[in-house]
């Protein structure tokens, strides 16, 4: 009895190990900016220029993060799962929030993790 209960366990972990496998490979847990969410009109001088001091808040792993310049890799994240959040600031953070300083970071993240 304690056999076929222990196989039964290490069967039911394994599916949920495949299951869960399944969703990371299919990118069910990322969230990132749709495709269109890039911007135009600049040109690739300025905004190469603008990018090296730009910050914007977005989402990097389904955490909140802070984007500096055109980097991919955030500088920070911290440890607020855009998930919780409410279906607006989903939105905003999808489309990236420009940060024009410090201040207005602090003041953002307080909003945030509030």
């Amino acid at each position: 009895m304690e056999h076929t209960l222990g196989i039964t366990a290490a069967a039911l972990i394994t599916v949920a190990a495949l299951v869960l496998c399944a969703f990371a490979l299919s990118g069910f847990f990322r969230e990132e900016a749709p495709a269109g969410a890039v911007q135009s009109g600049v040109s690739a001088q300025e905004n190469s220029a603008e990018a090296k001091t730009q910050m914007r808040l977005g989402i990097y792993r389904g955490y909140l993060a802070l984007f500096t310049g055109t980097e991919e890799t955030p500088a920070e994240t911290y440890d607020v799962m855009v998930r919780t959040l409410p279906e607006a600031d989903r939105a905003r953070l999808i489309a990236g929030i420009a940060v024009e300083s410090e201040e207005e970071l602090r003041r953002l993240l307080e909003d945030f993790t509030s």
